[in-house]
C-alpha cells in the first residue's frame, strides 16, 4: 500500500518522532511510505527521513491511504479525506481545542477523517463536543518511542558536579519554562543546580526570566533542537526531569525518563490521571502555576535518595506495564480496517492494486 504521512513541520517534537516511528514500522513491513510537511523548511526530522530513504513530496498522486499528525492537519484531513481514506492522529489536549477556536477550520477534520487516533481517553473527552454529530470511528493507542530501548544511553552524570534538571519541549508559554526557573530560583543551593532545556525555541519566554537565564550560564542553558540520541543522552544524564506545561496530553520524553530511572515533577494535569500517573508513586506533582510547590518538589527529588528510588522503581513498573501492548501493531489495525472499508465501497479500484500492496496492508 502507498501511504502518505503528512506532518506538520520537520523541527523536533514528541509527536514527530511518533510519526518517524511509524514511517519506519509501516516501511519495515512493506509499505511504500513518503511524508509531506505542512510547512516546508529545515529541521533534525528532515534529515532523519533522508538518512531512512523515505521520500519527501510534495503530491498525492499514486497514495491509497493518508496519515495526518497533530490537530494543525486539520484543514488537510478536510481536503485530503474528500480524495483517500484518511487516518487523522492526534497528540494535543486542551491545546488542540484552543487552536480550533482560533483556526475554526481544524474542527473539519473531525467530519472528513475515516479514522482518528487518540493517546488518551481523555482526548476523547477534550474533543467530544466536535465528534459526537459525527460518523467517524476511534482508537485510543498510546505510544511510547523505541529509541531507548534501541539505543540505551550511557548513564552519565555533569561534569560540573552539579545536580542537573532537564526540560525537553518547544520553548513555548504552553511548557511553563517560566515555572522552572522561578522554582530553581527559590532554592537555597541554586548555585549547584544546572537546568538544560532542550527544544525549538521560539523566543517566547518573558523578558524576565530571559535576564535571569542570561546572567546565569552556569545554571540555565538553552540548548535548542537536538538529534534524538543526543536528547536521550541529556535526559539520561539528568537528577530530575520536570515538565511543567499547562496542557499535555502523553508526553514522549516523560516515558522515556521513566524507562530511563530519573525522577520526574510534573504539573497536575487531568490527563495524566488517564494515563495512570499518581503523585507520589510515579512522580511529584504540583498544581498548573504553583511555583513553590514546584520548588519544593525539587528539592525532595533531588535531595531525598529514598524519595528517588521509590518513584523511580514505581514508573518503571508502569511503562513496562504500558509496553505489554505494541502499539505499532495497534495502529496497523486500523490501517487495516479503514482500507478495508474503502474497498467495501470502491471495489473495482480495489480490483486493480498490485497483489503486493493488499498483501501488505495485513502483515
Amino acid at each position: 500500500m502507498n501511504i502518505l504521512l503528512i506532518n506538520d513541520e520537520f523541527y523536533m517534537t514528541g509527536a514527530s518522532a511518533a510519526l518517524y516511528d511509524l514511517a519506519m514500522h509501516l516501511k519495515g513491513v512493506g509499505h511504500a511510505v513518503s511524508v509531506m510537511p505542512r510547512v516546508d523548511g529545515d529541521g533534525v526530522m528532515r534529515q532523519r527521513y533522508i538518512d531512512a530513504g523515505i521520500p519527501i513530496t510534495t503530491s498525492a498522486n499514486g497514495i491509497d491511504l493518508v496519515i495526518a499528525n497533530t490537530i494543525s492537519l486539520g484543514d488537510n484531513v478536510a481536503k485530503f479525506g474528500a480524495q483517500f481514506p484518511i487516518i487523522w492522529w492526534l497528540h494535543e489536549a486542551e491545546i488542540g481545542r484552543a487552536m480550533i477556536l482560533r483556526t475554526p477550520a481544524h474542527a473539519d477534520g473531525f467530519r472528513r477523517a475515516a479514522h482518528i487516533v487518540f493517546q488518551t481517553d481523555f482526548q476523547k473527552e477534550v474533543y467530544h463536543s466536535f465528534l459526537y454529530d459525527t460518523r467517524t470511528e476511534t482508537s485510543v493507542i498510546p505510544f511510547w518511542s523505541e529509541a531507548v530501548y534501541q539505543k540505551r544511553p550511557t548513564r552519565q552524570k555533569s561534569k560540573t558536579g552539579k545536580r542537573r534538571i532537564v526540560a525537553i519541549g518547544t520553548i513555548e508559554p504552553r511548557k511553563r519554562i517560566s515555572d522552572v526557573v522561578m522554582a530553581v530560583e527559590m532554592l537555597h543551593d541554586k548555585n549547584l543546580i544546572e537546568c538544560l532545556f532542550i527544544g525549538k525555541d521560539y523566543n517566547l519566554l518573558e523578558p524576565p526570566i530571559l535576564e535571569i537565564i542570561r546572567k546565569n550560564p552556569n545554571r540555565y542553558q538553552l540548548l535548542g533542537e537536538q538529534p534524538a540520541a543526543s536528547t536521550l543522552e541529556y535526559l539520561a544524564s539528568a537528577d530530575a526531569f520536570v515538565l511543567a506545561s499547562d496542557s499535555e496530553s502523553q508526553p514522549l520524553s516523560l516515558f522515556e525518563a521513566f524507562e530511563l530511572g530519573i525522577p520526574v515533577c510534573l504539573s497536575s494535569l487531568e490527563t495524566y490521571r488517564h494515563v495512570g500517573i499518581m503523585h507520589g508513586i510515579h512522580g511529584l506533582m504540583h498544581p498548573v502555576g504553583n511555583v513553590p510547590m514546584l520548588a519544593a518538589n525539587l528539592r525532595t527529588v533531588l535531595g531525598d535518595p529514598i524519595v528517588r528510588s521509590n518513584l523511580a522503581k514505581g514508573a518503571k513498573l508502569l511503562i513496562d506495564t504500558k509496553r505489554k501492548v505494541d502499539w505499532k501493531v495497534s495502529f496497523e489495525r486500523v490501517i487495516e480496517r479503514v482500507w478495508n472499508q474503502r474497498r467495501a465501497v470502491t471495489p473495482v479500484a480495489a480490483a486493480t492494486e498490485p497483489e503486493k500492496a493488499r498483501t501488505s496492508a495485513t502483515a
